[in-house]
């Protein structure tokens, strides 16, 4: 939590800061209106800010030079007005201030709205930052990250540092993270982990929610204790339910998306292999249950592996193909084609409920497709298209196109590591971005991706390339030894050669040989 507290009365300023930070609430004063707006020049990431002022043109002017700057919440407060006085309603509405405050108050009733106003309203978390933060504490990594807030270092996964107070959650609703590695420990993991966790558990976006896809889990039960997760929210998870079709339940909602933000659960087009077998093996049982004849069941068994070898055989290919259409076919021959389809699929779903309803789900999607104009890169997921131009532009040498491709393709799928270390890349030859600033943000996408995946060849050979470039041939070293481990390739072969050879010349320098 940030405030921003703009007064004449200096000696009640520095009794309200003193008392604010005590609680854990960054407080910055500004005694004049330039300072105020100095101030919010540098730092606009304001959440709070309270103007104790005269009601006066001057107060006014300077609501309409804040308002410029911030979106931030905007209190006001003064002496001898009432909330309900025409004076104040006026102010309230015609600059859309959210709160007014009648003097005098004291300290507490400020701590008292912030907690309040803190209890109430959700972050707005930056899924990539969130998945920055979530896949640090996971790995156990030490790093810092900075950004307009502050700073938060961890150690081993564990919050060490926290400058301001409560940084943590100012930097989960920037879009960009600055990220360096450290080689610290005695970091509080589950301390950190739990108030990660309770932090990203915020209400989903309708459009995450009513995706036509299934989300899997991995590893969870090993660090279910440390999320402190029943074996209820195990058990959503690893059902793989069809998001569309989740159950109207707010809180597993929010858990579940806290989860994908962390980057512990993904969303797939398909079920595991592994679900899908389980799935037909309850419906089996459940048949069983129900005293069918051994005659029957055997029938239907036929019938359920006949319907779920079309599935695996349709569901990568292209729309037209599963539909059975040519890529000339109109729009009312695609409709006619799935009512058809899922009259089909319908009355197959007594013999074989799970197998049929992939197949609805698949024939459904495909005629969507179509039927949207989404045809052409159909096979692709919006972000691998974006991916796609991206690497064509790097083979162009397009820079700039490349940069921003790949930064629409990483915030659209951000736990893909190819497009991280890409985007790195891109960047640091982006010359339509000032040298320090992208030689420093490439640097850091390639670190974190090395840090998410160290067998990842992209992030290992582009991070070695830069230090060569840079002239810092020892810090490529470690990177390229390993990147020459996971590939006979030659040109990274003969990288490995140059790079222990400049490295060598350098150390030679340093030493005055």
């Amino acid at each position: 939590m940030s405030f921003l507290y703009i007064t004449k009365n200096r000696g009640f300023a520095e009794l309200l800061r003193n008392s604010l930070e005590r609680s854990g609430i960054s407080t910055h004063i500004s005694i004049t209106a330039k300072g105020a707006i100095s101030y919010l020049e540098r730092k606009p990431q304001q959440k709070i800010i309270l103007f104790d002022w005269g009601v006066d043109q001057e107060l006014e002017h300077l609501i309409k030079q804040v308002r410029i700057i911030t979106d931030a919440d905007l209190w006001f407060c003064s002496h001898g007005y009432s909330e309900k006085d025409p004076v104040i309603l006026r102010l309230l509405q015609h600059y859309q201030l959210q709160k007014y405050i009648q003097q005098p108050f004291s300290p507490f009733d400020i701590i008292e709205e912030l907690e309040t106003r803190e209890s109430s309203v959700e972050l707005d978390i930056s899924p990539a930052s969130a998945r920055i933060i979530g896949q640090i504490w996971y790995t156990r990594g030490s790093m810092r990250i900075s950004g307009d807030a502050g700073q938060v270092v961890f150690a081993e996964g564990g919050i060490v540092r926290e400058d301001p107070t409560g940084a943590l959650e100012e930097l989960l609703e920037e879009p960009f993270l600055n990220v360096q590695p450290l080689q610290i420990s005695g970091g509080d993991r589950i301390k950190t982990g739990e108030r990660i966790f309770s932090s990203f558990q915020i209400t989903p976006p309708e459009s995450w929610k009513k995706q036509r896809k299934y989300f899997h889990g991995s590893n969870l039960r090993e660090i279910a204790k440390e999320l402190v997760l029943s074996k209820k929210d195990l058990l959503w998870v690893n059902s793989e339910f069809l998001l569309a079709q989740f159950p109207d339940d707010t809180e597993v909602w929010k858990k579940l998306y806290a989860l994908w933000l962390m980057g512990l659960i993904q969303v797939k087009d398909n079920p595991s292999e592994k679900a899908l077998a389980r799935k037909q093996k309850k419906a089996e049982q459940q048949r069983q249950k129900l005293g069918e004849q051994p005659r029957r069941i055997s029938a239907r068994g036929s019938k359920s592996r006949l319907l779920e070898a079309e599935y695996n055989r349709l569901k990568n290919e292209n729309p037209y193909v599963i539909l059975g259409l040519s890529q000339d076919s109109s729009k009312d021959l695609v409709s006619a084609t799935l009512r058809r389809l899922k009259a089909r699929y319908q009355a197959a779903q007594e013999q074989e409920p799970e197998a049929a309803l992939l197949m609805l789900e698949l024939i459904q999607k495909s005629a969507d497709q179509i039927l949207t104009g989404a045809v052409g890169n159909v096979e692709l997921e919006e972000h691998e298209r974006f991916y796609q131009v991206g690497l064509k532009a790097i083979e162009n040498k397009d820079w700039p196109r490349a940069d921003k491709a790949l930064s629409k393709a990483y915030q659209l799928c951000i736990e893909d590591i190819n497009i991280l270390a890409n985007l790195g890349w891109a960047r640091f030859h982006n010359e339509e971005v000032d040298e320090s600033k992208r030689q420093d943000e490439a640097l850091e996408n390639l670190q974190l991706a090395v840090q998410l995946d160290s067998s990842n060849l992209n992030a290992l050979v582009f991070l070695s390339q830069i230090y060569k470039e840079l002239g810092q041939p020892d810090k490529a070293l470690a990177p390229i030894r390993k990147a020459t481990k996971l590939t006979p390739d030659s040109q990274i072969q003969k990288l490995r050669e140059d790079i222990e050879k400049a490295a060598e010349d350098l150390a030679k320098q340093e030493l005055g040989e």
